[in-house]
């Protein structure tokens, strides 16, 4: 079983043992140094005067190793001079510290007199309140210190005493040598302070960085064991930062992931440069994730490489996000080619136009002749169409309208006028919420546009040929009983066109009511499949109330996809004067079969 000790233990049990052996000597030699000094009968009071010191002198020392007292999570490799130095550095009140030198300087006074007060000074004592006074407040409190030693040693200890004058020159010396020594070490110690506080500043500072960032960040020794390590290099591998230190890749990842990581850390020491690339590893828990890795040599003070540093950013999310824009672009890109349709893309901000090779295609020019903005496409409009073109296009990106839709006449680079059909709709906006980009589809719809023509003229000369044989047609929509007649076939009747409401549910006040069982029972014959037309004769009620008699036909000349009855189409013919004339009623003749067709599905009569 491996066993660690963490910096905080290591200095807990450093502080305890210094203080046990500190505590042994300091009674053994203050006792012996007694005995030898001073007679039984003043052993009781220096022996009080002896405790009070040590007690004064040892509460400092504790204060300053609790403050000093690494934290659970210290690196393992902090060192005890770098757990006592933060202790000095740590900010802190300094006014107690004045009353601490006074009051260990005159503890070291009031010892000094019990001791020698038959010997010459021993200046030298008070060089350790001031030292104590100077490392743990600064120079202020260490100037008090000295201030303190110089005053009561020369009016208390240098003969003759409890006078200014000073008898004896090398006294006089030793005493100025306290005195600058007092000073030099107070102005040292406030600047070694200093120094640690910026230290600590910038340390702070540093452990902020490292430990807010989402980067895992490490620092290893050159067998690879870990003697750094932040939160999120903990929050990657699942475990506790004390658990990392000191431990190698081969006890944290399996064996293929620990082998990646070796192989990159042995090239970048070997060549002594700090690179950046990617590794793939399986963490702890499993998961697989992508890593952008840079690392570097870190260099000793002889300048030999003696460990590495890694920054690991965990960018698995980014490649996928990357992946599905690639093979979203492709399906774009394959859908745009599939499609006969070509793709602009403007963008306001910049005034650039991009156009798709599909656009060129429909419009014949290429990309080296396009000025890839608006104006090219409004060069290419017909002169009548650009106000309608430009109306769209200027209240869409105002915000009034929700997208653009509308045609208009193109010159190709042929000088051919080709009908197009464009649609698009602004996807970016700017910060105050106008336009900042529009895309949209370019089509060629000039056959679209041609047949529509040969409709509308096919449309028309039917509606010639059947007002030119005074015949009316109707169509009947089966699903949804909609029925729509011709002008014709409501003048037949005595109405105006439009004036009739016609449909089923009004059927049988228009139809004599001896017919209309022999006109339902045709229609539902040919509904049904056993006819392949309807043809009637019936008598139906004019406008002004006579009857007239009317022939008519009609088939179902569209199926819906489930293979039902949808649209019944067919004409009228007013047979009323035959019948008046007592012509002999006949069947009519059969057309032929690519005439029967022509009637049913364009319907003209034969």
């Amino acid at each position: 079983m491996r066993f660690t000790v963490s910096a905080r233990q290591r200095f807990v049990y450093f502080v305890t043992a210094l203080y046990v052996v500190g505590a042994l000597l300091w009674i053994f030699l203050s006792d012996q140094l007694l005995s030898a000094l001073t007679d039984s009968q003043s052993m009781v009071w220096l022996s009080t005067v002896k405790g009070v010191f040590f007690v004064v002198t040892t509460a400092i020392l504790f204060y300053w190793g609790l403050r000093s007292v690494p934290a659970d999570d210290a690196p393992a490799n902090v060192t005890l001079i770098n757990a006592l130095t933060s202790g000095l550095g740590q900010q802190r009140s300094r006014w107690p510290m004045y009353l601490v030198a006074a009051i260990i300087t005159l503890s070291t006074l009031a010892l000094h007199l019990a001791w020698t007060t038959q010997r010459d000074p021993m200046l030298i004592l008070f060089m350790l309140p001031i030292v104590l006074s100077a490392t743990l407040g600064g120079m202020g409190p260490g100037l008090t210190a000295t201030a303190l030693a110089a005053i009561s040693t020369e009016y208390c200890l240098i003969p003759p005493v409890f006078d200014w004058h000073v008898g004896d020159p090398d006294i006089l010396l030793q005493w100025g040598f306290m005195l600058v020594n007092g000073v030099a070490v107070s102005v040292l110690s406030e600047m070694l302070q200093q120094a640690i506080n910026r230290a600590e500043a910038k340390r702070q500072l540093l452990d902020a960085v490292i430990s807010g960032t989402s980067d895992a960040i490490f620092v290893k020794d050159m067998q690879g064991r870990y003697l750094l390590a932040n939160q999120a290099t903990a929050g990657f591998l699942g475990k506790p930062v004390n658990d990392i230190l000191g431990r190698d890749d081969s006890a944290l990842f399996d064996s293929g992931s620990a082998q990646v990581i070796r192989d990159t850390d042995s090239a970048v020491m070997a060549s002594g440069a700090i690179r950046s690339h990617e590794e793939h590893l399986t963490l702890p828990d499993g998961s697989e994730r992508d890593f952008s890795v840079t690392k570097g040599p870190i260099l000793n003070q002889l300048g030999q490489i003696g460990g590495i540093f890694g920054i690991s950013r965990d960018i698995t999310e980014a490649k996928q996000a990357a992946l599905q824009n690639r093979l979203n672009q492709q399906r774009f890109e394959m859908a745009i080619e599939a499609t006969s349709d070509g793709l602009w893309d403007w963008d306001l901000r910049t005034g650039i136009v991009y156009r798709s090779p599909q656009y060129y295609a429909v419009t014949g020019y290429v990309a080296a002749e396009d000025t890839h903005d608006l104006a090219f496409f409004k060069r290419l409009v017909h002169p009548d169409d650009l106000p309608h073109a430009m109306a769209a296009i200027e209240a869409h990106c105002a915000g009034k309208t929700a997208g653009m839709d509308f045609e208009f006449r193109m010159q190709t680079r042929s000088g051919e006028i080709k009908w197009m059909h464009t649609r698009g709709r602004a996807t970016e906006f700017n910060s105050d919420g106008s336009v900042a980009r529009v895309v949209g589809i370019l089509a060629d719809i000039s056959e679209k546009k041609q047949a529509a023509a040969a409709l509308r003229e096919q449309q028309q000369r039917l509606s010639r040929v059947i007002e030119g044989s005074d015949q009316g047609y109707w169509d009947w929509n089966v699903q949804t009983q909609q029925f729509e007649v011709s002008a014709r076939w409501e003048e037949m009747l005595g109405y105006r066109a439009g004036e009739m409401n016609v449909s089923l549910s009004n059927w049988s006040n228009l139809v004599h009511p001896d017919d209309l069982p022999v006109a339902m029972a045709s229609i539902q014959r040919h509904l049904s499949g056993n006819s392949a037309s309807h043809e009637a004769e019936f008598r139906a009620r004019a406008k002004s109330g006579e009857w007239r008699w009317i022939l008519t036909r009609g088939r179902i000349v569209q199926h819906s996809a489930d293979g039902r009855p949808l649209i019944m189409s067919g004409t009228h013919t007013d047979i009323t004067d035959r019948k008046n004339s007592n012509w002999p009623s006949a069947k009519p003749v059969p057309c032929s079969k690519a005439a029967t067709k022509a009637s049913w599905w364009s319907m003209p009569i034969c």
